[in-house]
């Protein structure tokens, strides 16, 4: 076997792919690009689009802690790659969100806590 799918490298491949697909790159690292095109969409003011990033932390804050004991009853593996699809799944629902403020901030609650079971907090030592 080749060294480069050694152990440590597997490992530090998957955790890097990990963190590519994590809610940093995926959510608030790009959300400046659509901040004005969602705002002009919409008819909303930019602070009220820009709200969904307190209401993502704040679900992301409240979720890591029931997802820890989660994890702890059912294992990391099993419950991260679930909370993988989730979070895809949470993250195309955002492209399909309706101009409905309501609608819109519980659609980034729900990318916050589906944000949180796949997260590099959540990655075992």
């Amino acid at each position: 076997m080749s060294r480069w799918f050694s152990r440590p490298n597997s490992v530090l491949a998957a955790c890097t792919i990990g963190n590519a697909v994590g809610v940093t790159p995926m959510v608030y690292t790009v959300f400046g690009l659509f901040l004005i095109p969602i705002s002009t969409e919409f008819g909303w003011p930019r602070s009220a689009v820009s709200l969904v990033l307190l209401v993502l932390a704040i679900a992301g804050a409240i979720s890591y802690p029931i997802v820890s004991r989660i994890i702890d009853r059912h294992g990391a593996r099993r419950v991260m790659l679930g909370g993988n699809l989730l979070f895809a799944a949470a993250v195309a629902l955002v492209a399909v969100t309706s101009a409905n403020p309501i609608l819109f901030y519980l659609t980034y609650a729900l990318l916050g806590i589906t944000a949180a079971i796949p997260s590099t907090v959540m990655i075992p030592k």
